[in-house]
């Protein structure tokens, strides 16, 4: 794959790495964005409530007993980005789906959503210094740069029993016809707990 482009970067690329090219699962990211119109950039009240968001979930997850993620600012919302170590089959696959279906099903709201379609092996994310540009810049609702807000000294890889706990928490895949119970997230009585 490195012969597509050695070590440049090639602007609007049409081949890309696929999924079936990653080997291994390195990184989990939860991309936390603010609810709007697709294609714009978020105002400074959605931006501030995703990045809250994603703070509130970095404690709770720390709560739960997982080590210190990569924290971002993606420009439009936040991501936390952890440490993991799977191999890049269906069964990885499935399992960092369902964790990413439990943030959901635990934090999202009209605000902010956990963002689920993020669990591909060959899933790329804002890079740090880079900037958002959904839409026009405007005054209300500007271009940001991402950046990056902490960094722990060396990410420490999240248990197998930490992704499985987490996962376990999705809700079940519900019949079809019927309706699934909305899973939102009450921060007032998470923050009084």
């Amino acid at each position: 794959l490195l012969a597509r482009s050695a070590n440049r970067i090639r602007e609007y690329a049409k081949e890309t790495t696929r999924d079936q090219h990653i080997l291994r699962r390195r990184h989990l990211l939860f991309d936390f964005d603010p609810v709007r119109p697709s294609g714009i950039s978020a105002t400074e009240d959605e931006h501030d409530a995703a990045l809250h968001r994603m703070i509130v979930v970095r404690f709770w997850l720390r709560d739960q007993g997982w080590p210190d993620p990569i924290i971002a600012d993606s420009g439009n919302g936040g991501h936390l980005v952890y440490a993991i170590d799977l191999p890049n089959d269906a069964d990885s696959g499935a399992l960092v789906e369902r964790c990413l279906k439990a943030l959901d099903f635990r934090f999202s709201d009209a605000r902010v959503v956990v963002d689920t379609a993020t669990g591909k092996a060959a899933q790329l994310w804002k890079v740090p210094g880079t900037w958002a540009q959904k839409g026009d810049d405007l005054p209300e609702r500007p271009h940001r740069r991402a950046t990056l807000l902490s960094a722990p000294e060396a990410l420490t890889p999240v248990t197998l029993a930490h992704l499985e706990a987490l996962a376990d928490l999705a809700p079940s895949p519900q019949p079809a016809g019927s309706a699934a119970a909305p899973g939102a997230f009450d921060l007032a009585a998470w923050i009084e707990r």
